[in-house]
């Protein structure tokens, strides 16, 4: 049988955000299916403090387990990101076949986002593609300097280890990151790449971001451009700089949307001690 895993990464800063992720994953988890292992990917730094969300949240279908992830030298890379929206370590995700040597497929989820519906739909779709994740219709892909191609967004993806492993593109990731200083979105940018011949576009309620912007850029939480898809979503991705965790700080306003207020009573309601 095929050995399936859901996945994430994060570190110390992000360690609320990836509770009410792991939280809200398991209470849209069809229990009927038996348990599924829940890897948790951090730094060695970070590992022995991260730990402690197992006793924040109750997931008994979730069999939660940690892995560090280590780079290969030839990557040359640094730690990218800014710890009040977007966790420093996110180009892990690029090294998941090796890191997961002993999976088949992968289910993988930012640490920004949320579940609010049943996930049937996300763990039985068909594996059109050996790298499934959503059209990317942000204004990231210009800043990116992808704007003349199609791309997609890796904030949820769903991948077939093998071909990863067998295909050598880590081997590519690194080579390019040698040669290529790292941007802040390297693993969008390299996904983009290099997984473009074997991708097939998945519906946008798998990682739903489709919000409208205010007039800083930020998303709106409670208005879609895409309101009938707003209304099926599985999985809300909070993209952006401002999140329901931290507008205050960012915008100086509080963030009042439902969606919000959703999110900060799975916060909390974690038995954090």
């Amino acid at each position: 049988m095929s050995r399936v895993c859901f996945v994430t990464l994060f570190d110390r800063n992000y360690m609320q955000q990836a509770a009410v992720l792991i939280q809200s994953l398991h209470d849209n988890y069809p229990s009927a299916r038996g348990n599924i292992d829940f890897i948790c990917l951090t730094d060695r730094e970070d590992l022995s403090v991260i730990k402690t969300i197992s006793s924040w949240v109750s997931a008994p279908n979730f069999n939660i387990k940690y892995r560090e992830v280590v780079a290969p030298d030839s990557a040359n890379i640094k730690s990218l990101g800014d710890s009040n929206w977007r966790t420093n370590i996110s180009w892990y995700r690029l090294f998941l076949g090796s890191t997961l040597h002993d999976y088949d497929k992968v289910i993988f989820f930012d640490a920004d986002m949320m579940a609010v519906s049943d996930l049937s739909y996300i763990l039985d779709f068909p594996m059109y593609g050996k790298f499934l994740a959503c059209v990317d219709a942000s204004d990231d892909a210009a800043f990116r300097g992808m704007d003349d191609i199609t791309t997609f967004h890796t904030g949820m993806f769903i991948a077939d280890l093998n071909w990863w492993r067998e295909s050598g593109v880590e081997e590519v990731f690194s080579l390019h990151m040698q040669t290529v200083p790292p941007s802040l979105y390297v693993e969008e940018e390299l996904f983009n790449i290099y997984m473009r011949d074997v991708w097939y576009a998945i519906p946008f309620t798998f990682n739903f971001y489709y919000f409208y912007r205010d007039d800083d850029g930020d998303c709106i939480w409670d208005r879609s451009y895409l309101p009938f898809y707003l209304e099926k979503a599985i999985v809300i991705h909070f993209f952006g700089r401002a999140k329901p965790w931290n507008q205050l700080q960012v915008k100086g306003t509080r963030d009042t949307s439902k969606l919000g207020i959703k999110w900060r009573m799975y916060r909390d309601n974690l038995r954090i001690t």
